[in-house]
């Protein structure tokens, strides 16, 4: 399991700061907004800066920043993910509080409790120690909440550009990290190429239902009881 939190560490601040140029006019891309409730507005300034490194070479960095506004237009939340692709997702938790979810990847994220106006942040010491880094995740593309269950099914994509699967439980979002399970490591055990799979919806009957399989695919579903079950097995693992 990611247990080790840096986000509070000057290790990680100084890691921070040197992207923190690119978050000027200069190198605005664009910008674009969505409304994730009736009462909030998400918008995000896509940032990019690249520059060559020789002749034959360059680099470039893009960056976004997300502002959380209220019916009013006054921001309430600000992040600034400063390398890779941006993921962020609202939901309405079983407390009644509201929560959005925004980061990087399952290494740096940010869970915002909207309602109480708190930020619970976590890092991983992977981050600036890549030899520690337990997850295969290259971006996260889309969460699934099950509000009767409070657990995430987060499908992403890993370093091979193959679709995975890794479930976060939510009874405590106040309290990061939160715990999870890459599923794909369970179904590659029971299901042929059950690595290569992708989350489809949680069911009525409290399940989720999962496409599995690359060259031979199917239909699977996993009850909220076995999937909790792993949860608890491997809380003292390794875990993604």
């Amino acid at each position: 399991m990611l247990t080790e939190n840096i986000a509070l560490s000057p290790q990680y601040e100084n890691h921070q700061k040197q992207f923190d140029y690119i978050f000027q006019k200069a190198h605005l891309i664009h910008t674009t907004s969505q409304e994730v409730s009736p009462k909030y507005r998400l918008d995000i300034h896509h940032y990019h800066h690249g520059y060559l490194t020789s002749e034959k070479s360059g680099y470039s960095i893009s960056c976004q920043q997300l502002i959380l506004r209220n019916q009013v237009g006054e921001s309430v939340f600000e992040y600034k993910n400063r390398f890779g692709y941006v993921f962020y997702h609202y939901l309405q938790h079983s407390n009644t509080n509201e929560y959005l979810l925004c980061g990087n990847d399952l290494h740096e994220y940010v869970v915002y409790n909207i309602t109480r106006n708190q930020v619970h942040q976590y890092a991983s010491p992977g981050l600036l120690q890549p030899e520690k880094r337990t997850s295969h995740y290259w971006y996260i593309k889309e969460l699934l909440y099950s509000p009767t269950a409070d657990l995430i099914a987060v499908n992403g994509q890993d370093m091979m550009n193959c679709p995975a699967v890794t479930v976060l439980e939510l009874d405590a979002p106040d309290v990061v990290p939160l715990k999870m399970l890459n599923l794909g490591l369970y179904l590659g055990q029971h299901y042929e190429e059950g690595y290569f799979c992708r989350a489809l919806a949680w069911t009525a009957d409290s399940g989720l239902q999962l496409w599995v399989g690359e060259e031979v695919s199917q239909t699977v579903i996993l009850p909220v009881r076995q999937i909790r079950e792993l949860l608890q097995n491997q809380e003292n693992s390794t875990g993604l």
